[in-house]
This record gives structure tokens, sequence and C-alpha cells, in this order.
């Protein structure tokens, strides 16, 4: 029955793994040998087709479409002048033709004798389920043996990948290692650098504020200067008046006065004796002599 249930999903197309290797190999060898023994039949036995109904279960899932897929269609018979029958030979028959065929008797399908009739295979066979393949369900772990040599095979692959991975760590370990010191070294002369940015910042600053204290001074003394030179402005006519009224109440500009009246005096006293000279030069003129200043 199990084997009848495999045939079944392997022929809707949804078979599930095959545990082993060494069945599905049973099986191949079961369908060639089918195939083999219905090829070489007289053509005039026409085969028994009988239709193959999925579990319950199944149907539910599959549904109406792949049950109406599972039904065989029914081979046209040979016409009598058909070169086949002439010739006695049987067309090809598919995987599913082939499980629908009963082997003369009931409820029991050829597959199935086949299979239960195929010798065990070695131990050593080529076809020996590898070690990837099993599950805890297998009796390779009961076995004392089998699970030593399991253990050790696998000890070994697994040391063998545990040290290349441990090798592989270690060379990104050591890449890891060197551009983190390279970068180390960078962050060392980036912050030597930035030290002897922070102290051309601090030299800059204390020269701007050493610039600002001398504006601000500077501005004051500006204001103070245009203060002072407007009020100047302003009081510089009544002031000028004020002085020159001063230097004209003053002895040295009186005395100057005088000196300046018994000069242009005297001036006209030669411009008048010249001049009357020059008219009557027969005339002698006696020159008066002016007074010391």
């Amino acid at each position: 029955m199990v084997i009848k249930s495999m045939i079944e999903a392997w022929l809707a197309g949804l078979c599930l793994v095959i545990e082993g290797i060494t069945h599905f190999m049973h099986l191949l060898c079961c369908l060639l040998y089918a195939f083999c023994h219905w090829t070489t039949e007289p053509a005039v036995e026409k085969p028994v087709f009988v239709e193959v109904e999925l579990p319950l279960k199944r149907l539910k899932k599959l549904g109406n479409s792949l049950a109406l897929a599972l039904k065989p269609k029914l081979k046209p018979a040979l016409s009598e002048g058909s070169s086949q029958k002439e010739k006695g030979v049987a067309h090809l028959w598919s995987m599913r033709d082939l499980y629908q065929v009963k082997a003369q008797a009931p409820d029991k399908p050829y597959m199935a004798r086949e299979i239960v009739g195929l010798p065990k295979l070695p131990g050593d066979s080529p076809l020996k389920a590898r070690w990837a393949s099993l599950t805890p369900r297998y009796k390779v772990w009961t076995d004392r043996a089998n699970a030593g040599k399991l253990k050790d095979e696998s000890s070994l692959v697994a040391i063998t990948v545990a040290k290349a991975r441990a090798n592989e760590a270690i060379a990104k370990l050591e890449k890891v290692q060197h551009g983190e010191a390279k970068a180390h070294e960078k962050v060392k002369a980036l912050e030597k650098e930035l030290q002897g940015l922070k102290g051309d910042l601090d030299v800059g600053m204390a020269k701007n504020r050493k610039i600002e204290e001398f504006l601000l001074v500077a501005w004051a003394v500006q204001k103070k200067v245009k203060k002072d030179l407007a009020i100047n402005l302003s009081a510089a006519p009544k002031k000028a008046r004020v002085t020159i009224a001063h230097y004209k109440e003053s002895p040295g500009f009186k005395s100057g006065l005088e000196k300046m009246g018994g000069v242009s005096y005297e001036l006209e006293y030669k411009i008048a004796l010249t001049r009357f000279r020059t008219k009557q030069p027969r005339l002698e003129v006696k020159e008066i002599s002016m007074p010391p200043s």
C-alpha cells in the first residue's frame, strides 16, 4: 500500500521526496521491466484500463481538474489493415498506463509484485545513501559502529570546516587590526593638528578682542572730537569778534597805527617834494627832516 501511494503521488505530479535513492532505483527498474514486458506481447491482446482514483483527502486538495486529468484516455483500437497489427508490434505505454494494469490477481498492482521480488543491494553499493541524507529515523543512530563512523567523519569535516573558518576569521581580524592601527595613527595626527588649530584660534580670538577694544576707544574719541569741533565751530564767530576788539584796545595796535600814520605822512611828503622839484627844477627847496618815529 505504501508503494501504491508513492506511485499515485508520482503520477499525479505531486510526489514527495522519496526517502533514499535505493527505493527510487527499485521503482525505475520495475518500470523498465514492465515496459519491456508489455511491448513484447502480441498486438492482438488489448490492454485492460482501470481508473485510478486518489484518496479523498488528496482529491480535496487537487480539485476536480486534477481528478479529471488522472482519468486515462482510451487508446483507439487498431484497424484490421493496420501495419502495427500485421507486424505484431504494440504501441509505447507511459508510466501512468503501466501502473493501471493489474497482474492477473485481484487488488494487487503489478508494480508491487515486481518491487517485492527485487534483490537487496549490498552494503558497499554506489547507491548507498550519504550521511547528509540521514534523519533521526534511520537505524544508524542505534548502531554503535555506524554511529561511531558517522561521528568520526562528521567530526573530521567539522574540524576542517572550523579550521578553514578560523583561518579566514584570523585573516579578517589581522586585516581589521592593521586597518585599525592605521586609523589610530590618522586619528592621532588629526588630534595633533586639531590642537594646533585650537591654539591658532585662541591667538586669533585674543587679537580680535584687542582690535574690538581699540575700535571702541577710537569710536569714543572720534565721537568726542566731533562734539568738540561742533562746539568750536558754533562759538568761533563770537570768539573772533572778542579777540579783534581786545587787539584793537591793546597798546601795540595803537602804536602800530601811529607808526603807520607817520610812515604814510613821510611817504606823501617825499612824493610831493619829488613832484615839485620836477616841475620847478631851477628852484632850490630845502628838505625838512622828519623826526624819528
